[in-house]
C-alpha cells in the first residue's frame, strides 16, 4: 500500500503527525540518555514503545498525556507548539526529566524558560532531508531547517526564582541564550 499517496489524497500531511528520523534519535538518546515515555506519539510516529497519544485510543499509556499521572522514568516529547509550554509546566512542577524536541525560535515565551530548565547542552539537530517524515518514510517535510529543531534536555531547576542562586542561575541562562543565538 502507498501511504504516502493515501495520506495526500486526502488532503495534506497531518500536522503534529511528524515523525523524527530515527538516525537522529538514535544520537540524541546516545546523548541523553534512552527515554522510556513518549508524550504526544501516534503509532506511525512514537519513538519508545511506551506513548501518549493526542487522540488515538489505542495508544498503550492513553490520550492526552498532560491528563494523566506520568510515570517516572525519562521522557522524550516532540509536541505540537501549543503544548510546549504545559509540558514544562508539568515537568517543572513534578521535577522529571525530559528530552524536548522544540524549535528554537528567540522570539517565543517559551524559550527562556526552555533555557532555564537545561541539565545538559542542547543540541541543534542536523539539517537533513529526511528529518521529518510521515506515512512511513513516504513524505517528508518540505522545509525541516525552517523549524531550527534542537534537542533540549530539561528538568526542574534546583533554584527557586526568589533565591540569590536564581539570580545567577538566570544570568548563567541568559549568558547561554546569547551564546546560543548570536
Amino acid at each position: 500500500m502507498n501511504r504516502g499517496a493515501d495520506l495526500l489524497s486526502r488532503g495534506n500531511p497531518l500536522y503534529g503527525e511528524w515523525k523524527l528520523n530515527s538516525e537522529v534519535v538514535e544520537q540524541i538518546w546516545s546523548m541523553y540518555g534512552r527515554a522510556t515515555v513518549d508524550l504526544f506519539a501516534s503509532h506511525d510516529n512514537a519513538q519508545c514503545l511506551l506513548f501518549f497519544s493526542l487522540k488515538d485510543r489505542s495508544a498503550p499509556l492513553g490520550i492526552d498525556a498532560l491528563a494523566h499521572e506520568w510515570p517516572r522514568t525519562l521522557f522524550y516529547a516532540f509536541p505540537p507548539i501549543a503544548l510546549i509550554s504545559p509540558t514544562l509546566c508539568r515537568v517543572r512542577e513534578e521535577g522529571l526529566k525530559l528530552i524536548l524536541i522544540a524549535p528554537r525560535w528567540p522570539g517565543k515565551y517559551w524559550l527562556a524558560e526552555i533555557i532555564h530548565m537545561l541539565y545538559e547542552d542542547p543540541w541543534s539537530l542536523p539539517h537533513r532531508r529526511d528529518l521529518l517524515s510521515q506515512a512511513e518514510g513516504e513524505i517528508f517535510h518540505p522545509h525541516p531547517e525552517r523549524l531550527a529543531l534542537w534537542a533540549w534536555p530539561e528538568k526542574k531547576s534546583e533554584f527557586t526564582s526568589f533565591s540569590p542562586q536564581g539570580s545567577v542561575l538566570r544570568s548563567l541562562c541568559l549568558c547561554r541564550q546569547e551564546i546560543l543565538f548570536n
